[in-house]
């Protein structure tokens, strides 16, 4: 297959062939008139056809950034990234995103400091529980 240059990339293109009977003669193509295969009725790639702008977009569009989404515009191959929310709406956490790790959820500490009481948070109010 030619990976050849003029913007192709080979593994995006879906490649359009031509066959079609032009001279009537119930066979695909046009018959050579010289060189070594004369007669022969080649069937030539006339057009690059369509290319995918985004079949690569995986590694193209990757800002390597586990905080973002990587999107590919199929209309124009444009890449874009959309920042990642990090929210697992439980509010006994504080919500960060680490760009190697992504979210991370680090637990509220929810100590009164006192030996006596049992402490924890309630996770739809964010607020201090304490047993006795």
């Amino acid at each position: 297959m030619w990976t050849g240059v003029c913007g192709s990339n080979a593994t995006c293109t879906k490649w359009g062939w031509m066959s079609y009977d032009y001279n009537g003669d119930n066979i695909n193509g046009v018959p050579m008139v010289d060189g070594p295969f004369v007669g022969f009725s080649p069937n030539f790639n006339i057009n690059k056809g369509t290319v995918d702008p985004c079949c690569d977009a995986a590694t193209r569009c990757s800002d390597n950034n586990a905080c973002t989404t990587d999107f590919c515009d199929t209309a124009t191959g444009v890449c874009s990234h959309t920042t990642v929310v990090c929210n697992d709406n439980n509010l006994c956490t504080t919500d960060t995103c680490n760009t190697t790790t992504g979210c991370v959820f680090t637990p509220k500490n929810c100590s009164d400091s006192l030996l006596c009481t049992n402490d924890s948070c309630d996770p739809a109010t964010g607020h201090l529980l304490q047993y006795a």
